[in-house]
């Protein structure tokens, strides 16, 4: 069931620069050079912004605020199918890995004796 509209922020209400929207109609969105279907979310920065609050205003109404869209069951839907398939064996391996790569950059670099040069007395 959608959300009520009365629950929707108006624009006046809408920190426009630190909001993250998602398009909620399925003629989607060109911004950036690249389309954007429903369900996408916008990058920030994509989109100055006059005309982030232009396309959520009404009568256009083309995106909504990622909290706002969290609530609507249909808005939702759309996001989790715009979300690539993930395989939990991958995501478990990857995870130990990437931690160890960032450990490993952490590490000084530390300059090491070499072996073949003759001792000083």
């Amino acid at each position: 069931m959608p959300t009520l509209l009365c629950m929707r922020p108006s624009a006046d209400e809408v920190d426009f620069k630190d909001t993250r929207f998602i398009v909620c109609k399925s003629i989607g969105v060109n911004a950036g050079g690249r389309r954007f279907a429903m369900g996408e979310e916008l990058p920030a920065g994509t989109l100055n912004e006059r005309a982030l609050r232009e396309i959520y205003d009404t009568p256009l109404r083309l995106i909504e605020t990622f909290e706002y869209a969290l609530q609507d069951e249909q808005l939702m839907n759309a996001m989790m199918a715009q979300m690539p398939p993930v395989d939990p064996d991958d995501e478990e391996e990857e995870e130990p890995v990437a931690a160890v790569s960032a450990v490993a950059q952490s590490i000084p670099d530390v300059p090491r004796p070499n072996k073949n040069k003759k001792r000083q007395r």
